[in-house]
C-alpha cells in the first residue's frame, strides 16, 4: 500500500474543504490544492480552528477533520448552482407541447404558470396534466408579453423563455 499516495490524497481533500470555505469566508485563507502539506495550509486550518473555538494547532485532528467536513457539506448545499431540470423533449426536432397533450410534463407547465401567474398578467391554471384550454390561454398570454408569436403552442423558445422567467422568480438567475 501507498501511504504517501493516501496522505497526499488527504490533504488534498483538506485543501479542497478549506478552499471551498474560502469563497465566503474572509477569516479562512484560500490555499492551493495540491497534496502539500506548507504553511498556507497549516495558517488556513488554525484560522478555521480559531473560528470554530477549537485547539489552534495549525493540524487536522479528528474533531477538526469532523468539522471541516460539516462545514464544508453546509457550505456546497448553500451555495452550489441550481440544478436545472431538463425535461423538453429533444426529439423530434421543432418538438412542442399544445392542446391534447398530456402527462406529467403538463403537469410541471401548469406549475410554472402558476408560479409566474403570481408576477404575470394571467391567471394561474389546474394542475391536471392535461393540456387544455386554460393551459393554452395563459400560454398566448406569457407568449404575447415576451414578443413571442402566439401560437398557445409550447416549443423550445417558448419553454425557454418560461424557464428563465421561474429561475429569476425563485432563484434570481437566469440559463
Amino acid at each position: 500500500m501507498n501511504y504517501r499516495h493516501n496522505e497526499k490524497e488527504a490533504i488534498a481533500m483538506i485543501q479542497k474543504y478549506l478552499r471551498q470555505l474560502s469563497y465566503h469566508d474572509p477569516q479562512i485563507p484560500n490555499v492551493a490544492i495540491d497534496g502539500i502539506w506548507e504553511n498556507n495550509t497549516s495558517h488556513a486550518v488554525r484560522n478555521f480552528q480559531r473560528k470554530y473555538e477549537l485547539p489552534q494547532t495549525g493540524t487536522v485532528d479528528f474533531n477538526t477533520w469532523e468539522l471541516l467536513k460539516q462545514k464544508y457539506d453546509e457550505s456546497i448545499d448553500k451555495h452550489s448552482p441550481i440544478v436545472r431540470i431538463e425535461f423538453f423533449p429533444v426529439n423530434p426536432e421543432n418538438y412542442s407541447f399544445g392542446i391534447g397533450n398530456e402527462g406529467w410534463q403538463i403537469g410541471v407547465l401548469q406549475h410554472i404558470i402558476g408560479e409566474l401567474s403570481k408576477s404575470y398578467p394571467f391567471d394561474a391554471v389546474e394542475i391536471n396534466e392535461k393540456y387544455d384550454l386554460p393551459t393554452s390561454n395563459a400560454i398566448m398570454d406569457f407568449q404575447k408579453i415576451h414578443g413571442i408569436t402566439p401560437t398557445g403552442r409550447v416549443d423550445r423558445n417558448t419553454w425557454n423563455n418560461l424557464a428563465n422567467s421561474y429561475n429569476i422568480m425563485h432563484y434570481n438567475t437566469v440559463e
